[in-house]
């Protein structure tokens, strides 16, 4: 299956099992990516409700007032993990030049920034909640490529259904342990 979904300037491509389109899509209009197309297309919104006179509006009009305002998740979804407060966890962390010479630095190394992710949070994660972590630590991802990460990774991972049909992530007790010798080894 391949989605392709269009809000303005922002647009997201996914291709996956129904499931996987499911978690990625829920994330990212949860998530916050579309949240700059929604603001910057706000005003649109308004003048088509002053519309109603009866024309027909066009399906793309229709998609942009539905956008979620900026900082409210969707009705029925909630925000289960602070980003910023993980973000600023790992900024601050006792083994924070190896954690920036290993993971953070590293280009595309997305499998050992999820991992960071997990074991910084040590509860369930998904793919939304990494990105949102990077988002705040300014690095750029995309939502499949760290899905893709985290169910691809799953010998590491111990998997619970979460929100929405997607699947949630914590850390087994054997990959906390070699998380930690992998920061612990010299580079």
């Amino acid at each position: 299956m391949k989605v392709a979904i269009q809000a303005g300037n922002s647009s997201i491509s996914v291709e996956g099992d129904l499931a996987e389109v499911l978690e990625v899509l829920s994330n990212y209009w949860n998530g916050g990516a579309h949240e700059a197309a929604a603001e910057e297309n706000e005003e649109i919104g308004s003048s088509v409700e002053k519309e109603r006179d009866g024309t027909r509006k066009s399906k793309k009009v229709r998609g942009v007032k539905k956008a979620v305002p900026q900082g409210k998740p969707a009705s029925g979804a909630e925000t289960r993990l602070d980003a910023n407060d993980i973000a600023n966890k790992i900024k601050t962390h006792e083994r924070i030049q190896e954690i920036k010479e290993k993971i953070l630095d590293v280009k595309a190394d997305w499998k050992s920034k999820c991992l960071l992710v997990a074991w910084i949070a040590d509860v369930p994660i998904n793919s939304g909640d990494v990105y949102r972590v990077l988002h705040e630590l300014r690095i750029k991802s995309t939502l499949p490529a760290l899905s893709t990460a985290l169910s691809g990774n799953s010998t590491d991972l111990i998997t619970q259904p979460g929100p929405n049909n997607s699947t949630l992530y914590l850390l087994t007790a054997t990959a906390k342990t070699v998380f930690e010798e992998f920061l612990s080894k010299p580079k």
